[in-house]
């Protein structure tokens, strides 16, 4: 990756056809290295029998050279083509973001349940971590994106985080009109008549005990 990374063209520079393409050859062939075999087969977590076992202390271990380090190597990449050709720009931010994530989530996992991470149930304490690094995410690009909006409008990946923002305040507005059509919220009608309810079953109950 760190080939593909110096290979991909620069602002400014005329190339032809393998000048423009070498470089996002390398860099494809080295993410698509990093998801099946750290990704995938020898990954410490859902890997086949050949899995690898994490090596060194938290947060400086295998896990994070293998993800963190090839993730910031896609950033820069990302960072670099963002002026050039932003369809590849954005592959690779997303590419880095995945990483990262697999890294998060892999570093919940060995915090929990240290070498033994294959064998082992999700308990309750892990699945909430692994949600909160999902709202940390998204919290994340919703602080970056309003910061940098008044500031830096027009720089790189500022609109894209935008939109990423906007997509998903709709999608959790959908799905909050989707539950109120399913339960929709008591009026107050409602109210009195389930309060009429309770007291009518109270009094039953009463006169049942008394008889």
């Amino acid at each position: 990756m760190a080939a593909g990374h110096w290979l991909l063209p620069r602002n400014g520079h005329e190339l032809g056809l393998i000048g423009r393409w070498r470089g996002h050859v390398a860099m494809g062939l080295g993410l698509a290295y990093l998801l099946y075999m750290p990704g995938l087969a020898l990954n410490p977590w859902w890997g086949g029998p050949e899995r690898t076992a994490v090596i060194g202390p938290p947060l400086l271990d295998t896990l994070t050279l293998a993800f963190i380090a090839p993730a910031a190597v896609s950033f820069a990449a990302a960072y670099r083509l963002y002026t050039r050709d932003r369809v590849f720009a954005r592959l690779y931010a997303a590419m880095g973001a995945v990483l990262v994530l697999l890294w998060a989530a892999l570093q919940v996992r060995q915090a929990f349940h240290g070498a033994d991470m294959a064998d082992t149930p999700i308990g309750w304490a892990e699945g909430g971590c692994y949600a909160l690094i999902f709202v940390a995410a998204a919290l994340a690009i919703t602080v970056t994106a309003r910061v940098r909006a008044p500031v830096y409008a027009d720089g790189p990946f500022t609109q894209d985080l935008l939109g990423i923002v906007r997509a998903g305040e709709t999608v959790f507005e959908d799905l909050a009109s989707l539950v109120r059509r399913i339960r929709p919220e008591p009026q107050p009608g409602d109210l009195l008549t389930i309060k009429r309810d309770g007291r009518r079953d109270k009094r039953r109950g009463r006169r049942y005990r008394s008889s």
